[in-house]
C-alpha cells in the first residue's frame, strides 16, 4: 500500500485540528498537511488527481483569501480562512486515495464512511446528554421532554454546547455515509458467504447508525429533517427508474416537493402566502423571521457584490448596517448561498454553484453503475445543498471542514467507476464523432462566457465602474467603523471620525454613475448622521429612486425630511414602514442628546400624524344616548393583553386633550405617542362633557371598559385625568366594580375632597350643574366622589400618583397634599411630584407617573 495514501489523511486531520484549535499555527499545519503532495510530486510527477472541480474549487479558495482582505477583522477572517483551506486539504485527501474499482465501494471507501459515521455517533452521544432542553424553543414537545430527563439522568462534564441546528444539519448529512457503511459489510450475506471478520465493523456500524439517528431526531431540526427527506427521496426516484438521476429527475423531483410543501404549509397559492409562510419561520432563536433576514442580506450582498463583506463579517455588518444597532444578533443569514455571497463576494457564489455544475456534469455525461457509497454521497450532498436553503450549518461554524467531504467522496467514485456499455447504435455514432470535438466542448462553453462578460463589461463599463467603487468604499467604510468596536460604535465613527478613504470612493462612484444606489445611500448616512440634512436628503432621494423597495433607505430618508421640515413627504415613508415606531424614538433621543429641540418639536409632530386612533361611538346602556370615545392602540412591542389607561379631560375641553398632552420631561413628547410606544391601550373618553363624574359619566366609563376589553382583553385598568378629569378619576377609583381590574391612578392636580372644593366657590356653578344638588341637598353624592374621606378604597394593589402645583389657586395643592398623608399612613403605593407652576398641564411629570403606575 502507497504509504502517501495513509500518511495524508492523517496529516490533514492533524491541520485541521491545529486550525481549529490553534488557529495561530495554521501556517504549519499547512505546511505538514502539504507534505504528501511534495512527496507525490517527486514520486509520481504531479501533486493531485485533476477533475473538472478542480477550477471552482481554486476560485473558492481565492474568492475567501478576497474575503480576508475585505474583512474589517482580519484575525477572525483568518480563522475562517483556514478552516476553508482544511475544507480544501480533506476533499483532496480523500480524493487521491484511489478506491478499488474491483469491490463494491472500495475498502478505503468504507474507511472514509466509517470515520464519518464515528465522528458523528460521537457528537451525537454529546449532543443527546449534555444539551440543556430547557433553553431555547421547544419545537417539539415529546423530544424536548425525553431530552430534560436524559438531560437530568446524565452526568454533564461542562463541555462547550452546541446548537441544535447546527447538530441536526450535520447528522443529516453523515447518516446516508453511515447507513452506507452498514449496507457495505452487509452486503457479502445476501450473496451467501458470511465473513465473521465482518461481525465487529458491521456492529459497529449499525450502532453508530442508530447513535445519529437519534441526535438527528433530539435535535429537532425540521429543516434538516425536511432536506435529507427530500434528497433521499430524490435517490429514491432514481432507484425506481432503475438508473441515475438525470438533471431533469433533479428539477422535477425539487419542483413536485417544493410544491406539495406549499400546498401542505399554505393552501393559498400566491405570493403573499409565501411571504407569510417564509416570514413565519424565525432566524435561530430571535424575533427576526427568515423572510426579513434573507431581505436585509440581499441589502448587504448588493453592497459588496464583487467583494463581499470579509469572512466572518456577516453578524456585526448585519446589525450595524441593517437593524442599526451596536449588538451582535444574528451568527449567520440562515442559507448556505447567502452566506457565502455576503462574505465571498460573487467569484465565491459563484464558484459554489460551478461545483454543483460540474456534478451534474458527472452525471449527466457519465451514467454509473450503482454504488452505495456513491448512493450516499449523493444523498448526502443533496441534504447539504437543500438545507443550505434555509440554514447555514456547515460554512458558518467550526464544522465547515466537512462541506466539501460529499463532493468528493461523489468525484472520487465517478472516477473510477466503470461506465455503461452504450448501446450499438449510440456506440457507432460514437465511432463516428471525432473524440477530441468532445473535450473541447468545456473550453468552447467557457470562452464563450468569458466573451459575453467582456462585452457586457463594455457595454455597462461605468455602472459596472460605480459598483466596484461603491463596493470598495463600503469596505473601507466597514473598517473604519466596526474595526474599534465594541469600544467605540459605529454610529459614534459615522458622527466624528475619519471616512475619508469610504467618502473618496463613493464620490469616485457616483462620477460614473450618479444614480449608483449604494454610493448614494452610503454618503447620505454619513451626512445624516454629521448633521447636513440637506445633502442627506439629496442624496438619500436619489438613492430612493434607484432602489425604491430598499425599507432602509425609506426610514433615513424620512428622517432627512422632518429635520428639513417636508414632514408631509415624510409621513407616506413612515406610514409603509413596519419599524418607523422604533426608529423615530431613536431619532429622538438623538436629536434629544444633540439639543435640537426644533427637531423634536417637528419630530413629535411627525409621530403624532402617525399615531392610530379613531373615535367610537356607542349607545349608552345608561339612557340611550350616543357617546363618543377617543381609542389609540398600542403600538409598541407590548403584552399580548395590553394594559389600559383611561384618561378623563379637564372642564371646558373634550377627548382630544389627551392628544395634545407633553410627558413634562426635558423635551417632552407628546404623552399619548409615549404610550402608545409603550404598548399601552388607551381610551379617552367624552363622559358627558363637564361631568365632574356624575352618575352617567361613571356609568359610561364602565361600559367603555368593558366594551374595549372584550376586543383586546381583561388587563390591567389605569384611570387618569387632568384637573375635573383628576377628581372623576379618583371618583371612579372609589365607584368602580369589582370585575374593572383597576390597578393604577393618575391624578393630576385633582380634588380629593369634593364638597371642600365646592367651598371654595370658583367652580361651584359647574359642579353643582353635573352632580344635579349642592352639598347641602345631596351630600352622599360628594361623599362618594372623595378619595380624602375614603383612602381605605385604595386597596395595597393599586398604585397611585399624584402630581401637585404649589401656585394652584383653581383647586388648591392641599387638596392633593391631604390624599398623599392618608394614603401613605396606609401604606399604599404612591408617587408624589410636587412642581412649582398653577393650574396648567405644562410642567406636570406625567411621564414619571405614568411609568410608576405601569411598572409596578
Amino acid at each position: 500500500m502507497d504509504a502517501v495514501l495513509v500518511a495524508e489523511p492523517v496529516l490533514v486531520l492533524v491541520a485541521l485540528l491545529f486550525f481549529i484549535v490553534r488557529p495561530a499555527f495554521a501556517p504549519q499545519a499547512l505546511l505538514l498537511a502539504l507534505a504528501p503532495w511534495a512527496v507525490r510530486l517527486f514520486k509520481h510527477g504531479r501533486l493531485t488527481r485533476y477533475t473538472l472541480f478542480d477550477l471552482p474549487l481554486a476560485l473558492f479558495l481565492g474568492s475567501a483569501l478576497i474575503g480576508v482582505w475585505a474583512a474589517y477583522d482580519t484575525q477572525a477572517a483568518w480563522q475562517k480562512f483556514w478552516l476553508i483551506v482544511g475544507a480544501v486539504l480533506l476533499y483532496f485527501s480523500i480524493l487521491n486515495g484511489r478506491p478499488s474499482a474491483k469491490r463494491r465501494g472500495g475498502a478505503r471507501s468504507s474507511s472514509w464512511a466509517l470515520l464519518f459515521s464515528l465522528l458523528g455517533a460521537g457528537l451525537s452521544l454529546y449532543f443527546v446528554t449534555q444539551h440543556d432542553y430547557t433553553t431555547g424553543a421547544m419545537k417539539v414537545a415529546a423530544i424536548s421532554t425525553l431530552g430534560t430527563w436524559i438531560h437530568g439522568h446524565v452526568p454533564q462534564i461542562g463541555g462547550e454546547t452546541f446548537h441544535p441546528n447546527v447538530v441536526g444539519g450535520i447528522l443529516a448529512v453523515v447518516l446516508p455515509l453511515s447507513i452506507a457503511n452498514v449496507w457495505h459489510w452487509l452486503y457479502p450475506a445476501r450473496g451467501g458467504t458470511v465473513s465473521k471478520a465482518n461481525y465487529p465493523l458491521f456492529l459497529l456500524s449499525v450502532a453508530a447508525s442508530v447513535t445519529i439517528a437519534l441526535g438527528l431526531l433530539m435535535s429537532q431540526s425540521r429543516g434538516a429533517w425536511l432536506a435529507l427527506a427530500a434528497a433521499g427521496g430524490i435517490w429514491g426516484m432514481g432507484r425506481v427508474r432503475e438508473r441515475w438521476v438525470r438533471l431533469g429527475d433533479v428539477l422535477a423531483a425539487g419542483v413536485i416537493i417544493a410544491a406539495g410543501l406549499l400546498l401542505v404549509a399554505r393552501p393559498a397559492n400566491s405570493a403573499v402566502a409565501v411571504d407569510q409562510w417564509i416570514g413565519a419561520i424565525p432566524a435561530g432563536d430571535t424575533a427576526i423571521d427568515r423572510l426579513t433576514l434573507y431581505r436585509g442580506g440581499r441589502y448587504l450582498v448588493e453592497e459588496t457584490v464583487f467583494t463581499g463583506g470579509g469572512l466572518a463579517s456577516f453578524p456585526m455588518r448585519y446589525s450595524t448596517y441593517i437593524l442599526d444597532i451596536p449588538v451582535l444578533k444574528l451568527t449567520h443569514a440562515h442559507n448556505l448561498y447567502l452566506d457565502v455571497w455576503l462574505e465571498q463576494g460573487l467569484v465565491g457564489i459563484l464558484s459554489l454553484v460551478g461545483m454543483i455544475v460540474v456534478l451534474v456534469w458527472f452525471f449527466w455525461k457519465r451514467p454509473l453503475h450503482k454504488s452505495i457509497f456513491l448512493s450516499a454521497a449523493s444523498v448526502s450532498l443533496g441534504t447539504l445543498l437543500l438545507h443550505g436553503l434555509v440554514d447555514d450549518v456547515l460554512y458558518s461554524s467550526r464544522a465547515l471542514p466537512l462541506l466539501f467531504v460529499p463532493f468528493a467522496l461523489i468525484i472520487r467514485h465517478a472516477l473510477v467507476q466503470p461506465q455503461r456499455k452504450p448501446a450499438p447504435a449510440k456506440e457507432a455514432e460514437l465511432a463516428e464523432e471525432p473524440a477530441p470535438f468532445r473535450w473541447r466542448r468545456p473550453r468552447v462553453y467557457g470562452a464563450a462566457a468569458l466573451a459575453l462578460l467582456i462585452l457586457g463589461g463594455v457595454l455597462f463599463r461605468a455602472p459596472m465602474a460605480a459598483a466596484y467603487h461603491a463596493d470598495l468604499g463600503v469596505v473601507a467604510q466597514a473598517r473604519a467603523e466596526l474595526g474599534r468596536w465594541p469600544d467605540v460604535t459605529a454610529q459614534e465613527v459615522r458622527k466624528e471620525g475619519d471616512l475619508s478613504a469610504a467618502i473618496a470612493e463613493y464620490t469616485t462612484a457616483l462620477e460614473n454613475d450618479a444614480g449608483n444606489r449604494t454610493a448614494n445611500h452610503r454618503l447620505g448616512s454619513i451626512a445624516l448622521a454629521r448633521g447636513d440634512y440637506a445633502q442627506a436628503a439629496g442624496l438619500l432621494e436619489r438613492a430612493y429612486r434607484a432602489g425604491p423597495g430598499d425599507q432602509i433607505v425609506w426610514g433615513e430618508l424620512a428622517v432627512a425630511y422632518v429635520a428639513t421640515g417636508r414632514t408631509q413627504q415624510a409621513l407616506p415613508l413612515l406610514r409603509a414602514m413596519p419599524d418607523a415606531v422604533s426608529l423615530l424614538a431613536e431619532q429622538r433621543a438623538d436629536w434629544e442628546k444633540a439639543d435640537r429641540p426644533e427637531l423634536v418639536n417637528r419630530l413629535d409632530a411627525v409621530s403624532l400624524a402617525l399615531l392610530d386612533r379613531r373615535e367610537v361611538e356607542f349607545t349608552s346602556q345608561f339612557d340611550g344616548t350616543t357617546q363618543k370615545f377617543l381609542l389609540v392602540p398600542p403600538q409598541g412591542n407590548g403584552k399580548p393583553v395590553p394594559p389600559l389607561v383611561v384618561y378623563l379631560h379637564s372642564l371646558g375641553n373634550d377627548s382630544s386633550e389627551y392628544l395634545r398632552l407633553r410627558t413634562g420631561t426635558a423635551h417632552a413628547e407628546n404623552l399619548a405617542v409615549y404610550l402608545s410606544h409603550r404598548g399601552v391601550l388607551a381610551i379617552a373618553p367624552a363622559y358627558r362633557g363637564d361631568s365632574w363624574g356624575n352618575d352617567a359619566a361613571l356609568a359610561d366609563i364602565t361600559q367603555i371598559i368593558r366594551q374595549v376589553q372584550g376586543s383586546y382583553g381583561r388587563g390591567p385598568v389605569i384611570i387618569s385625568g387632568f384637573s375635573m378629569g383628576a377628581t372623576a378619576a379618583l371618583a371612579y377609583a372609589l365607584l368602580a366594580p369589582e370585575d374593572i381590574q383597576l390597578r393604577g391612578v393618575v391624578t393630576a392636580l385633582g380634588a380629593s375632597d369634593l364638597e371642600l372644593l365646592w367651598d371654595e366657590g370658583g367652580l361651584r356653578n359647574s359642579i353643582t350643574k353635573a352632580l344635579g344638588a349642592t352639598p347641602l341637598e345631596d351630600p352622599e353624592a360628594y361623599d362618594v366622589r372623595s378619595a380624602a374621606r375614603h383612602p381605605e378604597k385604595f386597596g395595597p394593589d393599586v398604585a397611585v400618583a399624584i402630581l401637585s402645583a404649589k401656585s394652584d389657586t383653581t383647586i388648591p395643592s392641599y387638596q392633593q397634599t391631604t390624599l398623599r398623608e392618608k394614603l401613605e399612613a396606609q401604606g399604599t403605593p404612591l408617587l408624589f411630584l410636587n412642581s412649582e407652576g398653577g393650574h396648567s398641564p405644562e410642567g406636570l411629570h406625567f411621564r414619571q407617573a405614568f411609568d410608576f403606575v405601569l411598572d409596578r
